[in-house]
């Protein structure tokens, strides 16, 4: 442009357009050369940001409330002894009475197979096994009973009580 020329806002235009030409590059479309890919990019990226927007929104508005398939797990009961102790019967001095309390930790209602109470010694020997519980025993999900059982046993003898819980599908 000769300094005495007044430029023109498609002047830096016809520069790229005398550049491309020149160099055999020009490629039909808007008159630039440029406009194919310009189109591209901008669908591509105005895409991109509108899937975002969209999928942040969808998260905002239903947080965790559709879980993925196979994310969920089934409902089952998870049974655990909570509490065991034993004390002596005030009216009998030769009654041991054993105390335990299961629970369903679980979500679905469950029962143990068995509840089997070990009397030990102060070495750690079982002095006696007795089951306590069986099937019948029903626990719906986040509840709790306490079994009580009376035993013959001399006083003294017992210092711990181990309970064995016995769940349906464990090896015996």
């Amino acid at each position: 442009m000769a300094p005495d020329e007044i430029g023109h806002a498609n002047a830096r235009l016809e520069l790229f357009d005398g550049m491309n030409a020149a160099a055999g590059k020009r490629v039909t479309g808007n008159g630039n050369g440029r406009g194919w890919l310009q189109t591209a990019i901008w669908v591509i990226v105005s895409g991109a940001i509108l899937a975002g927007v969209g999928l942040a929104v969808i998260e905002r508005v239903t947080p965790n409330s559709t879980p993925l398939a196979g994310l969920m797990a089934a409902p089952a009961a998870r049974l655990a002894v909570t509490d065991a102790g034993f004390s002596y019967s005030g009216d009998d001095e030769n009654a041991l009475l054993v105390t335990v309390t299961l629970a369903n930790l679980g979500t679905a209602e469950g029962a143990p197979e068995r509840v089997t109470v070990n009397l030990l010694d102060a070495e750690g020997n079982i002095l006696m096994t007795r089951p306590i519980a069986s099937r019948e025993l029903t626990l719906s999900a986040g509840s709790s009973r306490t079994l009580v059982s009376r035993v013959a046993m001399s006083p003294g003898l017992v210092t711990d009580v181990a309970v064995d819980l016995k769940r349906a599908g464990d090896q015996p």
